[in-house]
């Protein structure tokens, strides 16, 4: 039977070495991953107060649109013709859409600062 050959000091201290390296080359791995996760967290805090800022102020004229849509609907909706009776209503429904898609958002950004992202909003 043979015996395992024991390694020489040589190949242990080039084996030590191999490893040192490979670990160096773990850490500038581990640390480069941890700025882009940073950069990453930054860039969507910046993005969710971006869309709540956005939206808040997108409300107003969108509020004043909508309200006048509304006033020219009561007042003239079934007074003039059809085409016209159509696209007030579907502009009266394209302001309440977009006011329910803010409405939303902001929800949703509220919800998410709820769950533990703290976000410094400037209102």
């Amino acid at each position: 039977m043979l015996m395992p050959r024991k390694p020489s000091c040589e190949g242990l201290e080039q084996r030590v070495k191999e490893l040192e390296e490979e670990a160096l080359e773990h850490k500038q791995v581990e640390e480069r991953l941890r700025r882009h996760a940073n950069e990453l967290e930054q860039s969507n805090q910046e993005l969710r107060q971006f869309a709540y800022v956005a939206s808040h102020d997108l409300q107003e004229p969108l509020d004043a649109v909508t309200r006048y849509l509304r006033f020219v609907e009561a007042r003239y909706m079934g007074r003039l013709d059809l085409d016209t009776d159509e696209f007030i209503a579907s502009a009266v429904e394209g302001g309440n859409r977009i006011q329910s898609l803010i409405t939303d958002l902001l929800a949703y950004l509220r919800r998410k600062d709820r769950d533990g992202d703290v976000v410094d909003y400037v209102e």
